[in-house]
């Protein structure tokens, strides 16, 4: 027999068969009061059948952990400055000289081990072969070169003076304890270590080199500082700050004309600031965090080489104040930065610390911060599934344990689909495996009793509902245990018989699958045409379809209720929706218990989920917003009004709103926006489900993004 084929959207070129079919549970559809009747004819069902998948480890280096990235556990550590000592009895003075005025206890810099000083009021120039030496400065010191074997000691005391060459670093097995003054130039070498009481401000230059360690109770004042190593002070003041460090940088206060961070762990205390003309970052491994709550990055002009490098540098608590920002040498505005907290409507202010003013100078404190804000703590880019055409996007995700399942699929034309595992080990997220379809889109999954139960979209075979284990592995292989099986509606396909009679031959394809869930002993499925019930093996419950006027989108079930979001309309651009309720356990389908006209949606080929939580029924309507139905409350985001709406979660307190490239956290009574994440990339967000504290949001183009909220 010749079969008729049928066109069933304008964005996929997506035909109809003869298959009867299921109804898909996560992605479009509008639900229709008409009741068609039981048009089951005896045409055989379309088959369960088998699709070939490849599965592939994931790269983990598509895995960000802000929480965990770089974490060093001494990075606040704190040390203690010995009491300013005494000279001892028994040191020897360096200017003492005999009758012919050579400086015996000097021995031209090769001293005996022992103790020594410089008198106050006398002054000493000459360079040290150091060896087990111990010198006591209350005078002024000045040491043109040094060398030194085994532990050698310097105490600058207070009235005291040292200072160094200009090309001399303070050289391993070197410790100087500062109660004076250091001047000149002071260079940190490797394996030594200076501890200073008191502010340095007499510094032309002042470096900390690799393996180097500095501690200063005060603040540090030089024409150039250089820090390669760890160093930590109350503040650092110069006219220009490089930052190159393999150890932690600890700070209350960066101010300079030029800083340049090129790697680094920097903590800033809390109520921390750094404050330059031009801070460049040239090297995504660098840190900014807070130890405390609250700090503040103020950049004039900030320059980094890569977009995404801000918002793996700095800490959720920093708040950024940029007035110009460029990518490179090119000039971009600050918002296409992004951040791990979004800081559009942060305030950037600190209050008065020990090394600074107030931030901004003058500026009265302000009303305090919200209490509540919304943190990224993963980032997962998308994955490359090596396909030749299209943009992957993620759709959906579901939890099974502690392992959460991704689904992605094909933008645009064409269908190739993954599932990806990822497995939270109670610190971070990290990446197991994927699977790759080469032929279907996956738009929705659940998981239930040790399978990935899937929908969306082939090729020729339009809406199907799959079934793979969740165990599919981590090997480099092609499985065949993917169970497929084709979604049809009740709408009969005829076709003429030999006889020149019209015959039935089977039934419309249902278009594409878009969400799925399990009730009872039944699949409940929306598609492109309607929504209805399936048994577990995927046989269709006679006369359960309800076909209706545009896709059918979106079902949730709670408190016994089911409710069903759908088109009213096929109209390519924009239609009115229905919400359907009905008793859960009614797999027919058969009695609606009450029907809301939800409003428009814009686009149509975006998610749009509905959630019922105790009473109240919720839709997200694209760029009609979040409405509640059964009060009538709204939502709406961005200067229009019109940032679409695609899918949101509930807990006790907030409503998650997955809305164009943010993600809202809103007052369940009354939906007032308490906080906000928006994603520079501008990508959109189309799910968003909520797991063991943690927020996760498929994010479409940009792959999966997990948040916190923290709690001030």
């Amino acid at each position: 027999m010749k079969m008729k084929y049928f066109e069933l959207r304008p964005s996929r070129n997506v035909m109809a068969v003869i298959v009867t079919s299921m109804s898909l549970f996560y992605l479009t559809g509008c639900s229709s009061d008409n009741d068609p009747g039981n048009t089951d004819i005896d045409v055989p069902q379309p088959e369960l059948s088998k699709a070939s998948y490849s599965v592939k480890a994931s790269d983990a280096s598509r895995i960000i952990n802000y929480t965990t990235t770089d974490s060093r556990a001494d990075a606040t550590a704190s040390f203690e400055m010995p009491e300013c000592p005494t000279i001892p009895a028994d040191a020897k003075n360096l200017n003492e000289t005999d009758q012919w005025g050579n400086k015996i206890n000097y021995n031209y810099g090769t001293l005996a081990a022992g103790t020594y000083y410089v008198a106050t009021g006398d002054k000493f120039d000459g360079g040290f072969n150091l060896n087990s030496a111990t010198i006591y400065v209350a005078g002024e010191l000045n040491v043109p070169n040094l060398s030194s074997s085994n532990e050698n000691t310097f105490y600058v005391l207070p009235g005291g003076k040292l200072s160094f060459g200009e090309y001399v670093a303070i050289t391993p097995g070197v410790t100087v304890y500062n109660y004076g003054t250091l001047a000149a130039n002071v260079t940190v070498g490797e394996n030594a270590r200076v501890y200073s009481a008191v502010d340095i401000t007499e510094c032309n230059r002042f470096g900390v080199n690799s393996n180097a360690e500095f501690y200063s109770k005060g603040s540090i004042v030089a024409d150039d500082v250089r820090l390669n190593g760890t160093a930590i002070a109350c503040a650092f003041i110069a006219d220009k700050i490089d930052i190159h460090s393999t150890g932690t940088i600890k700070t209350s206060y960066f101010k300079a004309g030029n800083i340049t961070m090129n790697t680094g762990y920097i903590v800033l205390d809390n109520n921390g600031l750094i404050d330059a003309d031009e801070l460049s970052i040239t090297n995504g491994d660098t840190r900014v965090t807070v130890d405390g709550n609250n700090a503040v990055v103020a950049a004039r002009k900030f320059v980094t080489n890569n977009l995404s490098w801000p918002k793996q540098i700095f800490a959720p608590e920093v708040a950024m104040d940029i007035t110009d920002a460029y990518l490179a040498q090119q000039k971009i505005a600050v918002n296409d930065y992004e951040f791990q907290v979004s800081n559009d409507d942060r305030v950037a202010y600190v209050p008065a610390a020990g090394c600074h003013g107030a931030y901004p100078e003058g500026t009265p404190e302000p009303t305090p911060e919200p209490e509540i804000t919304i943190e990224k703590i993963t980032d997962i880019e998308p994955l490359d599934p090596d396909h030749d055409h299209g943009v992957i996007s993620a759709t959906c995700i579901t939890f099974d344990g502690n392992k959460a399942y991704a689904s992605y699929h094909l933008r645009g034309q064409g269908q190739k689909g993954c599932i990806e595992v990822i497995e939270d080990n109670g610190t971070a997220l990290k990446l197991n495996s994927y699977m790759i379809s080469p032929d279907y889109d996956f738009n929705h999954l659940i998981v239930d009793n040790g399978n990935i139960i899937t929908v969306g979209n082939h090729a020729k075979k339009g809406a199907f509902i799959g079934s793979l284990p969740v165990d599919f592995g981590a090997s480099e292989t092609v499985r065949e245990d993917f169970s497929v099986k084709e979604l049809t509606t009740d709408d009969v396909i005829t076709e003429t018989g030999k006889d020149g009679n019209e015959i039935k031959a089977g039934y419309k394809n249902a278009g594409d699958g878009n969400c799925v869930i399990r009730q009872g002993d039944h699949y409940y499925v929306n598609t492109y045409r309607g929504y209805g019930s399936l048994n577990l093996d995927f046989t269709k419950v006679k006369g359960s379809f309800r076909p209706t006027g545009g896709s059918s989108k979106h079902i949730a079930i709670a408190n016994g209720k089911a409710a069903i979001l759908s088109l009213d309309t096929q109209d390519n651009t924009s239609s009115s929706s229905t919400v359907n309720m009905y008793d859960a356990a009614d797999n027919m389908f058969s009695n609606i218990k009450q029907s809301y006209s939800a409003g428009i949606i814009s686009p149509v080929d975006g998610k749009n989920v509905v959630a019922i939580d105790g009473e109240n029924v919720y839709a997200c309507l694209g760029k009609g917003g979040l409405v509640r139905l059964n009060d009538g409350k709204e939502f709406h985001a961005g200067a229009d009004g019109k940032v679409p709406a695609n899918g949101m979660a509930i807990d006790e307190n907030y409503v998650y709103a997955a809305m164009g490239s943010f993600v809202f956290v809103l007052d369940k009574n009354d939906l007032t926006e308490v906080t906000h994440y928006h994603a520079a990339s501008k990508k959109s967000a189309n799910y968003i489900a909520l797991h063991d504290g943690k927020i996760y949001v498929a994010f479409g183009e940009d792959g999966i993004q997990v948040f916190k909220l923290n709690k001030k």
